[in-house]
């Protein structure tokens, strides 16, 4: 090699290196490829599951919605069931369109839709038994245990069929690791390689490209890995709800039952206990929909469109009119600008903050101001109140889930409307934070970025 000048000497080893590097571009696309397939390929059995699931979910609703309405005769439970019915339906539609892309055949799933239309139509004729012949012919209906036959076939039957695709979707996932144990140790050899012919040309120069190469494969690791966490934990949130409302449901309706039937012969305690019990299912519920609300904020959104403030402002104090009637509060506002927002999120915000500022009162009628100015490239919007105001000690703990610095009895929530409020301005790209100090009241304001800054 000694004949070669050193700008050949450098051509030359950048040449081998893009060389090597073009192989291993080439194995690490095909393998890219294929794990891109088949995590589309997990991605689909995972929502075939999560129908299979909201099916069995759907039913039990069916169920208790049937059961408390015979119980009962109250109409709400009709509109549970109505909502359970057609989301057991609308989950059969969906395993329908996409039939060739898991093992269920047509037969099954014609089968588990038969079943699940028999249960329904039961559920239908008890309901309708109830209205026109009364409590004691509905329930010798639901005693004949023909119901909850069909709600065990249909679980049985179920449980069949998310075995196979578990089966299937542990074979891929399977598939996608060993495909990425082959594609790591390829990369990682021929880089060597590579790395060893541009020390020839520079060494300083490959150094640096390896390093950003390195921290470019973790960076996408890393983001792939965050966005099956959050699609799996959302997919835990939509079925655990579920799954806890159901007890809940009960709770509440027993307990309703149980003061209905023996309110003349219960004293005092037994009256208490059961109140108890009403208010710790209630607020039980008020927590499972706002966990669920908080976990969704940054997967259930709308798409960024323009938002006059106005208009959103005005919509909320019609949706709390009530509240701020009841406290005799007086909200009002400096003309807000149009922002590129997620309308019902903003709203939600809005609403959090000044529900806020009415409930967090001492003494004294509450007065809330809405506001926004420009501050750099930021729309600053504040929510300014005579309220009971916040020690400054705690300002860094308002907006984390759970954290509550009075007690239930002192002052309603669950403790999460100030982290909803965080999430939902950290997806707007903006900043959340409080002003405030102990009985001088206190000022919410968070930011959102000007049009266009928010990509």
């Amino acid at each position: 090699m000694n004949f070669l000048s050193t700008e050949n000497k450098a051509l030359l080893g950048f040449g081998v290196a893009a060389a090597v590097l073009l192989v291993v571009g080439f194995v690490a696309y095909q393998n890219i490829s294929r794990s891109f397939e088949t995590s589309k390929q997990i991605t689909k059995i995972g929502h075939v599951i999560d129908q299979l699931n909201a099916i069995v979910s759907n039913i039990r609703d069916i169920e208790n919605a049937q059961r408390g309405y015979v119980i009962t005769g109250r109409e709400y439970y009709l509109s549970d069931f109505e909502t359970a019915a057609s989301g057991a339906e609308a989950a059969l539609l969906v395993l329908q369109s996409q039939m060739g892309t898991r093992s269920i055949t047509s037969a099954e799933l014609d089968s588990l839709g038969r079943t699940v239309q028999r249960r329904i139509e039961f559920a239908r004729e008890t309901i309708a038994l109830r209205r026109q012949a009364g409590i004691a012919v509905a329930r010798e209906q639901i005693m004949t245990d023909k119901g909850l036959h069909m709600t065990e076939a249909i679980r049985q039957d179920v449980a069949i069929l998310v075995q196979r695709e578990e089966e299937l979707l542990s074979s891929a996932r399977t598939i996608a690791r060993d495909s990425n144990d082959r594609t790591v140790p390829i990369i990682v050899f021929s880089s060597a390689v590579a790395f060893m012919f541009l020390c020839i040309a520079i060494i300083v120069i490959r150094r640096d490209f390896a390093e950003r190469k390195r921290l470019e494969i973790e960076l996408q690791d890393r983001a792939a890995e965050l966005q099956r966490s959050n699609a799996d934990l959302e997919r835990f949130a939509y079925v655990a709800s579920h799954d806890l409302k159901e007890p809940l449901r009960m709770i509440s309706s027993f307990s309703q039952l149980l003061e209905q039937k023996y309110r003349d012969t219960m004293d005092d305690e037994g009256k208490e206990f059961i109140r108890f019990s009403l208010e710790g299912a209630l607020r039980m519920q008020r927590l499972i929909d706002d966990l669920l609300a908080y976990s969704r904020v940054g997967t259930s959104g709308n798409p960024f469109a323009p938002v006059d403030g106005n208009e959103v402002l005005k919509e909320i104090l019609t949706n709390i009119r009530l509240m701020v009637d009841e406290s005799n509060a007086t909200v009002t506002s400096d003309p807000l600008p149009t922002v590129q927002a997620d309308v019902v999120q903003l709203g939600q915000v809005f609403q959090n903050l000044i529900v806020n500022g009415i409930k967090f009162q001492s003494h004294g009628t509450p007065r809330i101001h809405v506001s926004a100015k420009t501050v750099n490239k930021e729309m600053v919007f504040s929510v300014k109140d005579n309220g009971i105001g916040i020690d400054p000690k705690y300002h860094g703990k308002l907006f984390t889930i759970f954290q509550r610095l009075h007690t239930k009895e002192e002052y309603s929530g669950t403790g999460i409307g100030l982290a909803v409020c965080k999430r939902i301005i950290e997806r707007h790209k903006g900043r959340i934070w409080v002003e405030s100090e102990p009985g001088k009241g206190s000022t919410f304001c968070f930011s959102l970025p000007h049009s266009g800054d928010q990509t």
